[in-house]
């Protein structure tokens, strides 16, 4: 008697979870000032008494995003996007699936215009047996012979 209820215990304890219903959060995600979807947006989704359980995405090529296997319980919404600022919502999953809408994001003010990437030429370089010098990798006056060039590498005499 004592194994069939503990049989039957068991049994109930770890197949309940299977049992459970889980709900999915789907939304879109749009630019604020001319309303264009915005793709590949990351998405995570987390719940706000837990921030290690994290479930998450990208939205698609018409902005939109689904995000399923949620309980019901609050959670805390996520989008990030480069050149965008980070947009947070609460959302709360009750007993259905939660439908957000578009959700509206802005760009960041502050990003920079132009970057200038500046990179040191290499002089020169050792192929096999033979040694190659770039002649415009060194300053010279513009009257400036061969020699003046050959005297401003190092390691090269006349």
């Amino acid at each position: 008697m004592f194994i069939r209820t503990l049989f039957v215990l068991a049994f109930t304890v770890f197949t309940l979870p299977a049992f459970s219903q889980t709900f999915k959060i789907t939304g879109k995600v749009i630019d604020d000032k001319d309303a264009s979807s915005l793709p590949g947006v990351t998405v995570v989704i987390s719940k706000t008494t837990d921030s290690l359980a994290v479930r998450g995405g990208i939205t698609d090529a018409d902005g939109n995003f689904e995000v399923a296997g949620f309980e019901p319980g609050t959670y805390s919404l996520r989008l990030e996007y480069t050149g965008y600022a980070v947009a947070r919502r609460r959302v709360t999953v009750a007993d259905k699936d939660v439908a957000i809408g578009s959700i509206k994001i802005k760009t960041r003010e502050n990003e920079l215009k132009s970057v200038t990437v500046k990179e040191n030429q290499i002089r020169a370089e050792q192929k096999g047996d033979t040694a190659q010098f770039r002649a415009d990798a060194f300053k010279t006056h513009v009257d400036a012979s061969a020699e003046d060039l050959v005297t401003k590498d190092a390691g090269c005499d006349i």
